[in-house]
């Protein structure tokens, strides 16, 4: 352990024997969110950072999405950040269709790498190239209050969808059962779909 929380991932077998362990992270805390096995037989993690040392690299303020590329043995092949310089948690990564990675969470920023954001916390999705994990596009969704992503899907047309939650009322998020405009949310949460293009651009 590196300090603080680290991501502890294992590779179990089909009757649950431990063929590797590690732990990855720096010395303040680090989060797992989502790991996927990509088409190299390696895997694909994502997660949220606050530190800037060991296993992580490029802090830009608070937490970020931190992405981490393990080859089948669990080495790193190499890390990356992303975010600005308020909070931005990691939630879930694919491999997209092509091979590159989509990357989504909820970000507080508007600087940095973000753009746009809408107040508090926003969906914010980003698809990087596989070779350099270089940022293609980014996005932020969202309404005045909080937004949390949870879960992106690719579907068949190259699109993304991303699941989560909101308390807005603005911003295109018209519907939300409880919540009302103004100097404070009326409610809860609702749960909120986004359907996008394979550019990003909102379809839904």
């Amino acid at each position: 352990n590196h300090g603080g929380f680290d991501n502890w991932i294992f590779k179990i077998d089909s009757i649950g024997t431990i063929q590797w362990s590690k732990v990855y992270g720096g010395s303040s805390d680090d989060f797992l969110g989502s790991v996927k096995q990509i088409a190299d037989s390696g895997f694909i993690v994502l997660g949220s950072s606050s530190s800037n040392d060991f296993d992580v690299h490029g802090n830009h303020g608070g937490f970020y999405y931190w992405l981490l590329r393990l080859n089948q043995s669990g080495d790193t092949v190499r890390t990356r950040c992303y975010g600005g310089t308020s909070d931005d948690h990691g939630t879930s990564v694919i491999q997209a269709i092509g091979g590159d990675f989509g990357l989504t969470g909820y970000s507080n920023s508007n600087d940095g790498d973000l753009t746009g954001n809408f107040g508090g916390y926003d969906f914010w999705i980003l698809k990087v190239d596989a070779p350099t994990d270089s940022i293609i596009w980014q996005h932020n969704f969202g309404g005045t209050y909080d937004e949390y992503a949870y879960s992106l899907i690719q579907n068949v047309a190259q699109g993304y969808v991303m699941v989560g939650c909101s308390n807005s009322n603005d911003s295109g998020l018209v519907s939300n059962h409880v919540g009302l405009p103004g100097p404070a949310p009326m409610g809860n949460y609702d749960m909120w779909i986004v359907k996008l293009t394979n550019l990003g651009v909102l379809d839904w």
